[in-house]
């Protein structure tokens, strides 16, 4: 998790640690939503890290306008690890 953490850092220009607790909440906010919809998300992967990091970095990015809507992306990027996890299944 703390590699996903630093990916989140760069990408947002944060050079502190000062909003380490908030990102981890959204990073573990993140796992916990697609295990909800019954796909268990690995750090290790690069694919599911880079979709968590996208998914926290725009969520950050846009906190301010809650009625945002995840851009096309990310949802594709969320739909191919479902895709890919209903495979692995067979």
């Amino acid at each position: 998790m703390e590699l996903t953490l630093q990916l989140i850092r760069e990408d947002l220009c944060i050079s502190t640690d000062s909003r380490d607790k908030y990102l981890m909440s959204q990073i573990r906010a993140a796992v916990s939503d697609m295990q909800m919809r019954g796909v268990i998300i690995d750090l290790s992967d690069e694919v599911h890290r880079n979709y968590i990091v996208d998914r926290v970095c725009w969520k950050f990015r846009n906190r301010a306008n809650p009625a945002a809507v995840l851009p096309d992306f990310i949802r594709a990027q969320e739909a191919n690890i479902k895709l890919r996890a209903r495979v692995e299944k067979e």
